[in-house]
């Protein structure tokens, strides 16, 4: 079942949204920081924790439910985040935007 090119490259002016790979995880790991996660649902404050939520992202493309995205800021090239077109029901036509 193919939901959507694998390869999606979503962007605009100002923000690069590509496919994540486990190389990001060195720049992720800087949004491990506890304050941001405090008002979040769930929470990832170390890289252990990071590895296994994009372990689950990975585990839900496979299952087609989940496609986890690494947000490039253009102008500094830099990574600057993560989001998800997630609990997608072809079913249902439904996709959530998030997970961010």
């Amino acid at each position: 079942m193919k939901l959507f090119n694998p390869g999606l490259i979503l962007e605009n002016d100002r923000l690069l949204l590509r496919p994540s790979q486990p190389d990001d995880l060195t720049e992720l790991s800087k949004v491990t920081e506890p304050d941001i996660w405090k008002h979040i649902s769930i929470k990832v404050t170390n890289t252990e924790q990071l590895k296994l939520f994009l372990q689950n992202a990975d585990d839900e493309k496979a299952r087609f439910q989940r496609m986890q995205f690494t947000i490039i800021d253009k102008k500094s090239g830099q990574l600057i985040g993560n989001t998800s077109f997630a609990n997608i029901s072809p079913e249902n036509k439904r996709v959530e935007i998030g997970y961010t």
